[in-house]
């Protein structure tokens, strides 16, 4: 044997031994691994206590079909392939893990022509899956509703359905692949579903929640129809009930596009409304409207009545003669047809149609739109503005329109046909024409046409004319006479007569007579029966060595006389012209001193503020000494239901005492310290040197509700104070402080 063959034998037998101790082994240990699909595994399969030197090694890996698994040669993707690059290491990865990798793989490695093998079996399992399960299902109410879950895995799990807590069992509820079918599902079955799988073997379970929400198909509610008024704002609405809450479309008559917004009209999808700003004739439609939500849509319509409130385009005036016809016209549109009718300024009621003013004056309406107001025999009085009116459920206009009616010249009825002047004087005799058209105005004395001189003076107003006299020592032996004033138009001629005439000094006084005071005496003047021919201007008083003068409407008074005393009076009336003459003589007597004359109240018992009151009263008479003080004494009382009128007191007496300069008499007084909402009767009395006079007559004053609620500004009750002795507290405290005074 050579030398080399010896060699290789002796190898071969230390292979021998190697291969005797050698372990073919894969990691992971164990002979089934379950894997989920999608999910990726490593068998790495190697010899261990070798030392291959000079020895050929060959590890294999074999798939589920017995083919030996090259590299990445192993399907048609290469999910599955090996890796040799570690000595005595073969590496089968297998990714992305499917069915059709399930299977026994064989592990084999020959060494030195020896072979070991290992068989490791892969298998699967697909996790509970939902594949179409979404969590907000919202099916239509009153069908046969389908909530889908559908449940894949492997093994295959067993899929059941709870709601509210409770397995479904019901013959309403079937289960199929696709998910839980409800028969008629109503509102009632909203709520929380729970899609249930589980797999025993494994005891692997999942549950997803769905939420299922019932939708209602739309139901449209409309009018038959709506009214807007052209020219103003309007909102065309469309109510519809639904779940989810619908939108809204609207189509105008036959159109297959809806009304979209525009500059004057908006659309509003949500609440279903039309804003037209503002709506037009135009507008008018039928409107078809539709609703519609994820369930369904549905469609009414509505008829848009646009009304035109009335316009007034045309009333003509009219100038005719008196005694002839005429007729005033008055045009105006609208819709519905306005109601028309016509009033005279100054009037407070409308004409009516037909027959007005004893037949007179007839109202017709021959057309829509046209008023036509015919006057027969018509009369001076018939001139005037004459106001249309137009009138409809949209609203209201008017227009004015005239009537003139020429009439020959006439006179006011009211026209003076007396004037007096005297020496000294000038006098207007005024002329006031009624006439249409505008007359000419003369004056005449005995036949001749009167023009401006120093005695007269002609002023021109219009329809009116004045005659200014001025009468001179000279001029009075012509002046008082006779005049006529003659007026002239196209139509025909007028006069008035008219007589200017002497004034004379009034008469006295047809009658006197008076109250008296210690110091005072107030008189009474009956007017003169013959005031000359002008007017009363008041009256002289002469007594000793004064006069007095006294203008209309005065309080004849005479005051600072002595008591007791008996005085003659010489009283003229006075006029323009002068004083009476001769006088009326009047005697009477001042009466004695006394305590002063009973106050006489003049406020009003309303009372202006809820904690005081304001009181005045006359100027009192002091009964011929000066007065020092007052006297104020009130209390609370009942009196009838909305009257002042007292029926009992609530409280007694309190008393309040006020000094006065005799100089300046007090003749008004602020009671402080009052309660709200409440009446009191108060009584003031006055003191001189000889006493107090009597009582005012009985008078009541209320005083407001504190609209704070609070008891007074700045007072606070403390407890378990009632207010009548609160009431009590204060007056006291006013009665001290003003004995303090």
């Amino acid at each position: 044997m050579s030398f080399v063959r010896r060699i290789y034998c002796a190898l071969f037998s230390l292979g021998l031994i190697a291969l005797a101790r050698s372990t073919l082994q894969v990691q992971p240990s164990g002979s089934v691994f379950i894997k989920p699909l999608g999910e990726s595994i490593v068998f790495t399969c190697s010899l261990v206590n070798v030392e291959p030197v000079g020895i050929i090694v060959n590890i294999q890996w074999f798939g589920p079909s017995g083919d030996e698994i090259q590299d990445k040669t192993v399907g048609r993707d290469g999910t599955a392939y090996i890796d040799k690059s570690i000595s005595l290491t073969n590496k089968l990865y297998i990714t992305n893990i499917a069915e059709r990798h399930v299977g026994m793989y064989k592990c084999s490695a020959s060494l030195g022509g020896n072979r070991e093998e290992i068989n490791v079996t892969l298998q699967i399992f697909q996790d509970i899956t939902f594949n179409n399960a979404p969590n907000l299902q919202t099916p239509t109410v009153s069908t046969d509703a389908l909530i889908l879950c559908m449940v894949t895995g492997n093994p295959i799990p067993n899929v059941y359905w709870k709601f509210r807590g409770v397995r479904l069992t019901s013959d309403r509820y079937i289960e199929d692949v696709y998910g839980l079918r409800i028969r008629n599902i109503t509102l009632e079955d909203e709520g929380l579903y729970y899609c249930c799988a589980e797999v025993e073997s494994s005891g692997r379970y999942v549950e997803r929640q769905i939420n299922v929400i019932v939708y209602i198909i739309p139901k449209v509610s409309i009018v038959e129809t709506q009214e807007g008024i052209a020219s103003q704002e309007f909102a065309f609405k469309c109510n519809a009930t639904g779940k989810p809450p619908p939108k809204f479309e609207f189509y105008m008559n036959d159109n297959r596009q809806p009304v979209f917004s525009d500059l004057r009209k908006t659309i509003d999808g949500d609440a279903g409304l039309i804003y037209y700003r503002p709506l037009t004739k135009e507008d008018e439609a039928t409107y078809r409207c539709t609703a519609f939500n994820t369930a369904g849509n549905d469609s009414k319509t509505s008829f848009l009545h646009v009304i035109v409130p009335p316009t007034i385009y045309s009333v003509k005036n009219v100038t005719q003669t008196e005694n002839l016809t005429t007729t005033l016209i008055c045009e105006s549109f609208g819709d519905p047809p306005p109601d028309m009718t016509y009033r005279k300024e100054g009037s407070k009621v409308d004409l009516v149609m037909g027959l007005n003013a004893g037949g007179r004056i007839t109202l017709r309406n021959p057309s829509s739109g046209r008023l036509e107001m015919e006057v027969r025999n018509l009369e001076p009085d018939d001139t005037g503005n004459y106001t249309c009116k137009s009138r409809n459920i949209g609203g209201y206009h008017e227009k004015n329109g005239s009537i003139i009616v020429n009439y020959s010249p006439r006179f006011h009825p009211d026209n003076p046909t007396e004037v007096y002047v005297w020496a000294g004087k000038s006098r207007n005799m005024t002329c006031q024409v009624l006439a249409q058209p505008l007359p000419v105005i003369q004056w005449v004395k005995w036949g001749r046409i009167l023009e401006n001189n120093e005695t007269y003076r002609i002023y021109l107003m219009g329809k009116n004319s004045n005659l200014q006299v001025t009468v001179t020592q000279y001029s009075e032996i012509y002046v008082y006479s006779a005049y006529t004033c003659l007026a002239r138009n196209n139509i025909g001629t007028g006069s008035l007569n008219m007589q200017l005439k002497r004034a004379t000094l009034p008469s006295p006084p047809a009658n006197v007579t008076s109250t008296s005071y210690p110091t005072t005496i107030r008189f009474y003047f009956t007017p003169p029966t013959d005031l000359g021919g002008t007017q009363l201007l008041g009256y002289w008083v002469q007594y000793e060595l004064k006069v007095m003068e006294f203008f209309l409407g005065d309080n004849y008074v005479v005051e600072y006389l002595r008591p007791s005393f008996a005085y003659s009076f010489m009283i003229r009336a006075r006029t323009e012209v002068g004083t009476s003459i001769p006088a009326l003589t009047y005697s009477t007597k001042t009466a004695d001193m006394s305590a002063p004359y009973p106050i006489i109240i003049t406020s009003n018992p309303i009372g202006e503020w809820p904690y005081q009151f304001y009181v005045t009263w006359e100027r009192p008479e002091t009964g011929g000494y000066p007065i020092r003080e007052f006297e104020f004494r009130l209390r609370r009382v009942n009196v009838v239901p909305g009257t002042h009128e007292m029926t009992e007191p609530i409280e007694n007496w309190t008393r309040r005492i006020k000094e006065t300069d005799p100089q300046a008499l007090l003749l008004y007084y602020l009671l402080q310290g009052l309660l709200d909402a409440s009446f009191y009767q108060l009584e003031i009395r006055a003191l001189n040197d000889i006493g107090w006079s009597l009582p005012n007559p009985e008078y009541v004053f209320s005083t407001t509700a504190d609209p704070s609620g609070s008891l007074s500004s700045g007072v606070a009750l403390p407890p378990r104070i009632s207010s009548t002795v609160f009431c009590f507290m204060i007056s006291w405290s006013l009665f001290a402080l003003s004995l303090c005074l």
